[in-house]
């Protein structure tokens, strides 16, 4: 058997520090009761058309999540056109999402 030395202990030590704040952020995320944009498009089967738009939506503005994203905002972005929001509208709508909500996320 081999024994480990003090570094290879320390160094173990911080790998499982490192495992439990990665723990701790994914709770956090789940108790915000909120999607990630990234965790959304994994989820769906997207477009690329769509997957770009919202990877372009990701770069320009600071919205982490999926339920953060407006039409207004949606369509400045490049790549992002009416198809890709009209395609956007019916996966939400996949996801739960009424007509009534969807009009509200269609007018903002």
């Amino acid at each position: 058997m081999n024994e480990i030395s003090r570094p290879e202990y320390l160094e173990a030590l911080e790998v499982i520090d490192h495992y439990h704040l990665q723990e701790d952020n994914i709770e956090r995320i789940n108790q915000s009761g909120k999607t990630l944009i990234r965790e959304w498009v994994a989820s769906h089967s997207c477009s690329i058309r769509l997957v770009n738009a919202l990877h372009n939506y990701l770069e320009y503005y600071p919205v982490k999540y999926i339920e953060d994203v407006s039409m207004r905002s949606f369509l400045k972005v490049r790549n992002a056109g009416g198809k890709s929001w009209v395609e956007y509208l019916h996966l939400r709508e996949d996801d739960g999402l009424t007509l009534d909500q969807i009009d509200i996320i269609y007018k903002q």
